[in-house]
Formats: C-alpha cells, sequence, structure tokens
C-alpha cells in the first residue's frame, strides 16, 4: 500500500495531504527535498543556455515534490517536466495536484517509456523497486544525462566483513530479502534454499537497526502532533521488519552503492541532507550519478 493511498475507514480528520505532513513530521524528508531542489538549481544553471531538458519524476506518487520543483524554481518551466505514477489508487492524487500545471503524466509502466531523458529523478522509490528500473533508466540516459537519487535507507549496519562482502561482490541479488554477492550464491539459493551464513547475519542486523530507526522517527511524528504520518510510518515499519516483503525493503547505503556501480553508473556526488545526529544522519542520503 502506498503511503499516499486514501483510506475509506480513517477516522474523521484524517484525510489529509499525507505528503505534505510528511515533510512537517518525518526527520529526514523536508532536509531532502531542500538538498534536490539545491542540486536541481545548480544543474539548470548549468545547462540554461541548452535545449529544454526533460526531467522524468519516476513513482512520483502524490506528485508532491515535482510540483514543488516547479514552483519553486521558476527556471525549470522552461524544461518538459514528467511525473510517473502506475499505481491506480495512487494515480488520481497525482492528477488533482498536477491539473493546474505544464506537468505531463505517464500513468503506465516506466518500462514501457522509451523517450530520451536528460535527468531521472528517483526520490523515495529506490527501497521500493525492482532494480531493473535502473537498467532501464540507463538505456535512456542522453549523453551528459543524469540520475538523481534521494533515499531513505536502512542506517548502516554492517560490519567490517560484511562490507568487504558486498564491495567485492560481483553482483547483487535481493532473493527473498536476503542479500547475495555473486551469481552462484544465487543458484545455489534458488536450487537448495542454501544462504551464506553472513546474508543471514546481514539481515539480522538490518532487522534490529531498522526496529530503532522506526521507533526513532514514530517518536518524532508523535512529538511534531502528526499523527497520520505516524500511523503511516507504523504500517510501514510492519512491511520493512518482513524480511520476504519486496515492496518495503531498506537497505544499507554501501549495497546500493554497489548496486549502482555494477548496474554501470558513475558517482558524480553524494549528499547527507539532514542536520541531525544519528541515526536520521545514516538513513537519508542523495546521489547523483552518470552512466559510465
Amino acid at each position: 500500500m502506498s503511503v499516499f493511498q486514501q483510506q475509506s475507514s480513517s477516522p474523521p480528520g484524517s484525510q489529509v495531504d499525507v505528503a505534505a505532513e510528511m515533510r512537517r513530521g518525518h526527520v529526514g524528508i523536508e532536509d531532502t527535498d531542500r538538498t534536490l531542489l539545491g542540486l536541481f538549481r545548480e544543474h539548470l544553471a548549468r545547462r540554461a543556455g541548452d535545449a529544454p531538458l526533460r526531467i522524468f519524476d519516476i513513482c512520483s506518487g502524490s506528485g508532491f515534490f515535482i510540483r514543488r520543483l516547479s514552483r519553486e524554481l521558476p527556471e525549470a518551466g522552461a524544461h518538459e517536466l514528467w511525473a510517473h505514477e502506475d499505481d491506480p489508487d495512487v494515480l488520481p492524487l497525482l492528477q488533482a495536484r498536477l491539473r493546474d500545471s505544464q506537468i505531463r503524466i505517464h500513468a503506465g509502466s516506466f518500462g514501457d517509456w522509451h523517450q530520451p531523458i536528460d535527468v531521472l529523478l528517483t526520490w523515495g522509490s529506490f527501497h521500493h523497486m525492482p532494480r531493473s528500473y535502473l537498467a532501464h533508466a540507463r538505456t535512456l540516459l542522453r549523453p551528459g544525462g543524469l540520475i538523481l537519487l534521494a533515499d531513505e535507507f536502512c542506517p548502516e549496519h554492517l560490519s567490517p566483513s560484511m562490507v568487504e562482502r558486498v564491495r567485492s561482490a560481483t553482483a547483487i541479488h535481493i532473493a527473498n530479502g536476503y542479500v547475495l554477492t555473486s551469481d552462484a550464491e544465487l543458484a545455489a539459493y534458488t536450487q537448495t534454499g542454501a544462504l551464506p551464513a553472513l546474508a543471514v547475519e546481514m539481515e539480522r542486523a538490518r532487522q534490529q537497526v531498522l526496529w530503532k530507526w522506526y521507533r526513532h522517527v514514530v517518536d518524532v511524528m508523535m512529538e511534531r502532533e502528526c499523527l497520520n504520518a505516524a500511523l503511516y510510518e507504523l504500517r510501514t515499519t510492519r512491511d520493512d521488519l518482513d524480511t520476504a516483503f519486496g515492496s518495503e525493503h531498506k537497505l544499507s547505503p554501501t549495497i546500493g552503492e554497489r548496486e549502482l556501480a555494477l548496474l554501470g553508473f558513475d558517482l558524480v556526488s553524494r549528499h547527507v541532507p539532514v542536520r541531525e545526529a544519528t541515526p536520521a544522519r545514516d538513513s537519508f542520503f542523495v546521489y547523483v550519478y552518470r552512466a559510465k
């Protein structure tokens, strides 16, 4: 279930703009928005003399950020902005938010999109999506094109031996929630269900750190009187702690970075948007990548 989906059984007064409340109540989302706006401002300034760019926001949800981009950066209006969403329950919210804007909507699968892209924004979708979306994105990027990847990761939980395992991985496969680091490990798991001991340890460590993280997030939301956001976050907690729940699965940033390298992307810059102390500073990251 998307955090943007409205509930018919919700109590009176709970039909709020959850995307807006998340930015007021969450420890990292507003800061990440501001970091992304700054990166877009710099990039559009560098490309000011070029032809209009096609900027594609994958899994836009209710479209809060892409709409904010168009409002707070007037220069973005000179470019072709696209919002993508294929969840039929969320799409009406996106259409309503963008109704009076020039932002276009792609309502189908991202795999069905074949037009070139200059900037792909993936804000909050990395831990929800199969990595095939990034492989597809790589085929669409124009020369000089960028991926801006912002996400909430599981705060770093890998021991030195786990980090070595990930950084030396010849492949990254997520098999029912377990991180496998070679095609051979995946073949063994597929054939016999066997998992490397370190993969099991990594998942246990992830769950322990995530539990502490979500408790912190919900505590902050309650202090800021954002009850609706806290309720959605509690549902997310249950899903993320379930190893095999594929559509909500936050991993270590170290794993994400290795995945992008193996997919053929070069890291341009890495940003830590949150000013709060640990654990928030270990969870939100913004990356700028380009295809090799």
